[in-house]
């Protein structure tokens, strides 16, 4: 028992549910594929979707609004700065008038000292964030707080004198955000709310973008307090306790990004994970798996749900430390390293594990006169492919353990090692593309192929997008996949596990499907 719970562990959930799915008394009719990892696959792809559609609305907006050079002004809107408008300016026009009167050394010290008090220091973002929310009604108490140093003197003042200092691009970038940007999402996101509470979102609760409260109460996905429900709900779905808290000083584009993240996890993800929550959370399905399978499986598919429902967030002491060594140690084994390139290419055959060595020969000469067809189809039409190509092909290759706020855009240190990582990374991500494209096109010209056949009535496009669905499937089980469902419960823990699993990734990968193939 103890050999065959190590190896569980070391499942990802496709593993699991094909644990439960084939071996004697076969659980769920043998459909835990079907019910469970292909929805949250399904899920993935539309979180991805509308992930790359979204950051791509925002960073042409910042382009309209800013010019070419956004990225730079961006950067320099995030540093905060004395803003020249006080909490109290009692104290320094009193010694303002006393340095004018008489200009000693120590006057001007007291002068010097006075402003040092009661400055706000902010940035322009963190401006245009506490303005976003100022204008919200329910968030009156906050500012009229005595815990809220910045702004308890004189709320309406301060606030008006420091959206005074923002540049007009500044104020139609906040404006955008309110009254363009996030009143488009909200259908989106009612949708999914109302399917899940049964009640619409509440505007002012999306209009402030959720966040930034010292205290809130969680909805739960289903109402209850099941143990499968407790992190499930987005932190931007979260209820406003009537409270007088101070609204946290944030920058509002990580603020922006940290929110449209969370929520369009929310909506891709609740639905499907509230489902599969109830259905492992059923007391007799939960008794069935125990005694056929062992209590740790139960604790196995319990902490594979809930790391998916909590999209990826671990807040352990150590987290950063690991994300930081995975970056160097990436960095410097893997970058401008064209063996490495080379030995990814290597993985090119593992496609026919899918669909036969006959049809992969088969199709991949028949692909000679249309190749460049077929990868222009798959690359319109593959968000999994647009996605990897998008993202940070780092996070591909090792476990990276997520965070709550999610940068705009990486600052000082981090912004430069982020422009020298990409740089370096350059070999390995074309390799990555390069054996998916070349090894996984023999495999979506015959899906497509089989589904023509069987379906001569179905359209193009139709055929187009079960060969994407079965082309990715096949590209996350023989390439490195950095989903959370194909992560197993080492490589998705503690920060001490993880460390223990560098460049594991693909070597697990082969063994799960060794062990499913048993």
């Amino acid at each position: 028992n103890g050999i065959t719970n190590y190896l569980n562990r070391a499942e990802s959930l496709q593993g699991l549910m094909d644990i439960i799915s084939k071996g004697p008394g076969k659980m769920l009719g043998g459909v835990a594929q079907k019910l469970v990892y292909k929805k949250i696959n399904s899920s993935s792809i539309e979180f991805k979707g509308r992930m790359i559609m979204l950051q791509n609305k925002i960073t042409d907006k910042m382009s309209e609004i800013y010019g070419k050079g956004w990225k730079k002004i961006a950067r320099a809107n995030s540093r905060p700065e004395g803003t020249g408008v006080y909490r109290d300016p009692g104290p320094v026009i009193e010694a303002q008038k006393a340095v004018d009167e008489n200009p000693t050394r120590a006057n001007r010290k007291k002068l010097k000292q006075a402003i040092k008090d009661q400055e706000i220091i902010m940035s322009p973002n963190e401006i245009y964030y506490q303005y976003n929310q100022f204008i919200d009604p329910a968030n009156k108490k906050s500012y009229l707080s005595e815990k809220n140093r910045q702004f308890k003197n004189d709320p309406d003042r301060i606030m008006t004198e420091l959206y005074d200092t923002l540049s007009q691009e500044n104020k139609d970038w906040a404006q955008w955000q309110r009254e363009e940007f996030f009143p488009e999402l909200y259908e989106h996101y009612n949708d999914v709310y109302k399917k899940i509470y049964r009640t619409d979102m509440p505007w002012n609760e999306f209009d402030a973008e959720g966040m930034g409260m010292g205290e809130i109460e969680v909805l739960k996905l289903d109402g209850t307090g099941s143990q499968f429900n407790t992190s499930v709900g987005a932190a931007s779905t979260k209820a406003r306790v009537d409270n007088s808290n101070p609204i946290a000083i944030m920058d509002g584009n990580d603020a922006l990004m940290t929110y449209v993240t969370d929520m369009e996890w929310f909506a891709a993800y609740a639905e499907n994970v509230r489902n599969i929550s109830k259905l492992f959370g059923n007391t007799n399905i939960k008794k069935t798996i125990e005694v056929k399978y062992g209590k740790d499986m139960n604790t196995l598919i319990k902490a594979a749900i809930d790391d998916i429902a909590s999209r990826g967030i671990n807040t352990a002491k150590g987290n950063e430390f690991v994300n930081t060594f995975n970056n160097i140690f990436i960095t410097s084994r893997l970058g401008l390293n064209p063996t490495v390139m080379l030995k990814q290419l290597t993985s090119i055959p593992t496609y026919a594990n899918n669909i036969g060595l006959i049809n992969y020969a088969k199709y991949a000469f028949k692909n000679k006169a249309s190749m460049l067809k077929v990868y222009k189809e798959i690359r319109d039409n593959s968000v999994y492919m647009q996605d990897r190509n998008f993202g940070d092909m780092k996070k591909v290759i090792e476990a990276y353990n997520s965070n709550q706020n999610v940068s705009f855009l990486p600052q000082g240190l981090k912004s430069k090692f982020n422009y020298f990582s990409d740089f370096m990374m350059i070999t390995t991500k074309l390799g990555d593309r390069a054996a998916i494209y070349l090894g996984g096109m023999p495999n979506y010209s015959y899906y497509k192929a089989q589904f023509q056949k069987a379906k001569p009535n179905a359209t193009e496009q139709q055929a187009i997008d079960y060969a994407i669905r079965k082309f990715e499937s096949d590209t996350k089980s023989t390439q490195q996949s950095m989903d959370l469902q194909d992560k197993d419960y080492f490589q998705s823990g503690d920060p001490l596990a993880r460390s223990f699993n560098m460049f594991m990734t693909t070597p697990k990968q082969y063994y799960r499907m060794e062990r499913m193939a048993f």
